[in-house]
């Protein structure tokens, strides 16, 4: 038997960076996470959202296509 223990997902967290409106001009430093703690705040619920913007669905998709899209490339390379 095996269990695997740990954080579920940091996608609440990586939707709460990408809507920041700093992040979303481009130009942040590495401090950038350190600068803006409140991004570490997310919600337990999967219904309760730490934003509004998280809770439009179409905007959600599109973060989520744009975080698949991203890891794609760091695993596979550019095509």
């Amino acid at each position: 038997e095996c269990r695997i223990r740990g954080v579920k997902t940091n996608i609440p967290f990586l939707l709460n960076v990408m809507t920041h409106p700093e992040f979303e001009t481009g130009i942040v430093t590495t401090a950038f996470i350190d600068e803006n703690p409140e991004l570490k705040m997310v919600s337990e619920s999967a219904w309760d959202f730490a934003s509004d913007e998280q809770s439009d669905q179409r905007k959600v998709g599109a973060k989520e296509r744009l975080i698949r899209y991203l890891a794609n490339l760091a695993v596979n390379g550019h095509p």
